[in-house]
């Protein structure tokens, strides 16, 4: 239970003419202030977040839904990231999850880590404009991959964005 206590999760609402059908998306930071700016942005933007605030809760998080994106913070260890962010991708349901590692600019480098991973995976070094951030979740939220997420779930896309091709 006290692991509970470190998932939060932000449902957006769409009152405020926000674009309905944000996706939903696993924030993982070690941090409590940083987890809550990020998935606030995430939120305003009108996705759905569900936070961690350590690695065992990045599994908790997983009963309260699948996510469509991954956005991990790697803190002050990148390698424990890549490792999570890897084990979370064999699972059958996740394999083609896409992610954004969000890092200090100490850790350059781990972009071309990130650009070897089969699945989409994207770095953001520090200081994070928030826009960008919103810009590139788009970016990786509404490509062919949710496709399958939605099939897979049995569910339509609620994006005003999409079109549906009969071949």
């Amino acid at each position: 239970m006290e692991n509970r206590a470190h998932l939060l999760r932000h449902d957006a609402s769409h009152r405020d003419g926000k674009r309905p059908g944000g996706g939903n998306i696993l924030v993982w930071d070690g941090d409590a202030v940083s987890l809550l700016a990020t998935a606030g942005a995430l939120h305003h933007a009108g996705h759905r977040c569900v936070c961690a605030k350590q690695p065992g809760a990045v599994w908790q998080s997983l009963d309260l839904g699948l996510p469509d994106l991954a956005v991990f913070d790697v803190g002050r260890d990148a390698n424990l990231a890549l490792d999570v962010l890897t084990k979370l991708r064999q699972r059958d349901d996740l394999q083609r999850i896409p992610a954004i590692l969000l890092a200090e600019s100490s850790w350059a480098g781990l972009e071309y880590k990130a650009e070897k991973m089969t699945v989409a995976t994207r770095c953001l070094f520090r200081p994070i404009d928030p826009q960008t951030l919103i810009d590139l979740v788009d970016s990786l939220l509404w490509m062919p991959a949710l496709v399958s997420n939605h099939r897979r779930r049995g569910t339509q896309p609620s994006n005003h964005r999409w079109i549906t091709l009969d071949c």
